[in-house]
């Protein structure tokens, strides 16, 4: 089983052996990624971003193995940037980190067509009961 962890540019590719033995490989992103970036918003707002929100984005590789790829930096400015493979459909999941629990998933699909793809992410309903309770308390 292997699970692949990239940031931005740097990937790590974790392979566990039947002995539960780990070990790890660092390659750069391949030459066919996509830059994939956005902001994170509140509802009816397209300008203030919202901080404490983090995206990730994972995959399943030929291998069966699951490439996940997060921008930590999102977790502080509302905004990520991450390298993506082309033609290829992500899950990409918007965690309220606070609280460590998902708000929203959505399928990206990576165009091949474009260098650069933008995907924002808008929060519908922050109230108490949206999202499982996930949000409670919040205000952006």
């Amino acid at each position: 089983m292997a699970l692949l962890l990239s940031n931005c540019q740097r990937k790590v590719v974790l392979n566990v052996n039947s002995a539960g033995a780990t070990n790890a490989d660092l390659s750069v992103s391949a030459p066919d990624s996509v830059v994939v970036r956005g902001k994170i918003f509140p509802p009816r707002d397209t300008i203030k971003t919202l901080k404490n929100f983090q995206v990730e984005f994972r995959r399943r590789t030929n291998s069966q193995a699951i490439e996940l790829i997060i921008d930590s930096a999102s977790r502080r400015t509302g905004r990520y940037q991450v390298y993506l493979k082309a033609g290829q459909v992500y899950q990409a999941r918007l965690v309220y980190t606070v609280r460590n629990c998902e708000v929203e998933t959505q399928e990206v699909f990576v165009s091949r067509n474009h260098s650069t793809q933008v995907k924002n992410f808008y929060l519908s309903y922050p109230d108490s009961t949206a999202y499982g309770g996930c949000l409670t308390g919040f205000t952006p």
